[in-house]
């Protein structure tokens, strides 16, 4: 009998995990030893069950491996260094299983894992592929061996959220990264151990790495033509809520979301800035407090010369409220907000301007994807108009060009998904999570308003996190029919900030001298039609970027080499 050690990859605890996990140890028995891989940086508070035995990844301990990595964080495509960690610490095992907690079965456990005891595969996997039967897939590119020559045909990828390596094969990648190789761990893996002749199974599916008689036998392959279920039920996506109803034994899912609902324990702290908010700020705090889901509630005051502030303090004396002396801007205010929810320990923070309102239930179902999804630091639900008869103008256009996949399912008339990837949303109505704060840190004051929800979104990219939008949850924004005072003046403010976001992207350095090429390229044909107003707009655009560049530069840095979340330590 070989040894076996099977690895349940989490990140977070809760019923649903613990349930699943129990499953796996009570399928395994006496035959193996399970541990509850948990992805865990040092300020965070995970309980695991005391008898659990467990082993602890972070970003600081993979970093120790000195492997080479695809992107700034483990997610996507080095899933892998936490195996090979591990394998590190213990190569006493023959066979390591991998379990991703977005992986279920229908059936129990020991049926799937006992199959494979006596098939002496060095790679156990779903999906597996050559290159000619997907020349599509996007992370054929990321594979760099340099001493390597392959060839396409050459080329093999697989699908991991539930995979099984042998000791062999984790020897084989632990000096291959060591010699600072890389790829997406679904090409890396597959391809390398195909190259030095290793063997490579496929535990169902179809094609040549499956076994006689396995064909479909634990997950059913992508077939278009089948009516349900044509995408298959190891695939990356759409997410499963769901999967006892289609009554199929002995099947693999991914991505299993059965999602756990939201203790009353979760600590959410509510934040508004306000300023001259007298017409709406009721109609706002009456929605957080009309909620299904009860937070605390902060408003940040910017020295309003309204009544906003004694109306917070005659009528909501459960806000804490802070009123500044000055007008510090959004993004500053926000700040405030923020260093208090990390001094306090509070999970997430919704942030909501002071002309919106929520749904009653939006804030309990944005907590739900969040616990649930949790690559997703920042999550907004849909934003309609004051009415609530149409979507809010600016969002709509936020939607329709920053989350194609969303679009995508809309008019393919699919089944609408939880949350969707976003590359930019409004900061109107976002919860955050504090691990996203702690790690991307507060809004830069080099925006007074405009342009550092942008700027916060890409530092959050830059750290590892994903936004997202929820369809299915609903908050209101009254700012339809409000009048913009001078349209010129305000589109060459907007595009100076967005210049500014641009500069200060730490995902790609972008050269000002390029982007002053191009605003001059842009201008050019307002001189020649002798649009003037437009001409002196993007020169003093260009002088504005020129004179503040140093600056700009001074704050790219510091989001790049804090140590500390940056921008909140006038505050914590």
């Amino acid at each position: 009998m070989k040894n076996n050690v099977y690895l349940y990859v989490c990140h977070f605890v809760n019923d649903h995990i613990i349930e699943s996990y129990n499953r796996i140890r009570t399928a395994v028995g006496k035959e193996g030893k399970v541990f509850f891989l948990l992805h865990k940086e040092e300020e965070e508070e995970i309980s695991v069950p005391d008898e659990w035995d467990y082993y602890i990844f972070s970003y600081e301990t993979i970093n120790k491996l000195n492997y080479h990595s695809i992107s700034e964080s483990l997610i996507p495509g080095s899933n892998h260094f936490a195996v090979l960690q591990f394998y590190k610490e213990y190569p006493e095992y023959d066979y390591y299983w991998v379990i991703e907690y977005d992986v279920d079965f229908t059936g129990n456990w020991t049926v799937f894992l006992n199959a494979f005891h006596d098939i002496p595969a060095d790679l156990l996997s779903s999906h597996i592929q050559r290159y000619e039967q997907s020349p599509g897939w996007p992370w054929w590119n990321t594979l760099y061996l340099k001493d390597y020559s392959l060839s396409t045909d050459q080329l093999v990828r697989s699908f991991n959220p539930v995979y099984r390596l042998s000791v062999c094969a984790l020897t084989l990648l632990d000096e291959v990264l060591q010699q600072h190789n890389c790829g997406h761990h679904e090409v890396f893996i597959p391809t390398l151990l195909a190259y030095h002749g290793y063997t490579l199974v496929d535990f169902g599916g179809k094609g040549e790495f499956v076994l006689p008689g396995y064909e479909e036998r634990f997950y059913l392959a992508e077939d278009k033509q089948r009516e349900v279920l044509p995408e298959g039920t190891m695939c990356f996506r759409p997410v499963f809520k769901e999967i006892r109803t289609y009554n199929l034994q002995d099947k693999l899912f991914h991505p299993y979301k059965g999602l756990a609902g939201v203790s009353k324990d979760t600590k959410v702290l509510t934040l508004i800035v306000t300023y001259n908010g007298e017409n709406w700020i009721e109609g706002c705090l009456d929605s957080v407090f009309a909620s299904t889901f009860s937070p605390d509630v902060m408003v940040v005051d910017n020295c309003s010369t309204d009544r906003t502030v004694e109306m917070i303090r005659e009528k909501y004396p459960d806000v804490l409220l802070i009123a500044n002396k000055e007008n510090k801007g959004f993004g500053q205010g926000n700040n405030a907000g923020f260093a208090y929810a990390l001094e306090k320990k509070y999970e997430y923070v919704l942030l909501l301007n002071q002309d919106a309102q929520v749904a009653p239930g939006m804030l309990e179902g944005l907590l739900v994807i969040a616990q649930n999804y949790y690559e997703y630091g920042i999550l907004s639900p849909v934003h309609w108009d004051g009415t609530g008869e149409e979507i809010d103008r600016n969002f709509y256009r936020y939607m329709t060009g920053q989350s194609p996949e969303y679009v995508y399912d809309l008019v393919k008339g699919r089944e609408i998904q939880d949350v969707y990837r976003a590359d930019f949303l409004n900061a109107a109505i976002w919860l955050v999570s504090v691990e996203c704060i702690y790690k991307t840190g507060g809004f830069d004051p080099i925006f007074f308003h405009t342009g550092e929800d942008g700027d916060f979104v890409n530092r959050a990219f830059y750290k590892g996190f994903k936004l997202g939008v929820c369809p299915h949850q609903k908050a209101y924004h009254h700012r339809e029919n409000r009048p913009v005072t001078d349209p010129l003046a305000d589109h060459f403010f907007h595009k100076y900030v967005l210049s500014v976001v641009d500069l200060k992207n730490p995902r790609g350095e972008v050269k000002l001298c390029w982007l002053l090429l191009n605003l001059v390229l842009e201008c050019i044909p307002y001189l020649c039609r002798g649009s003037f107003r437009y001409v002196a707009g993007y020169w003093k655009v260009i002088f504005r970027l020129i004179a503040n560049h140093k600056q700009i530069k001074k704050h790219r840095a510091i989001c790049l080499q804090s140590t500390e979340p940056p921008f909140l330590e006038l505050y914590i």
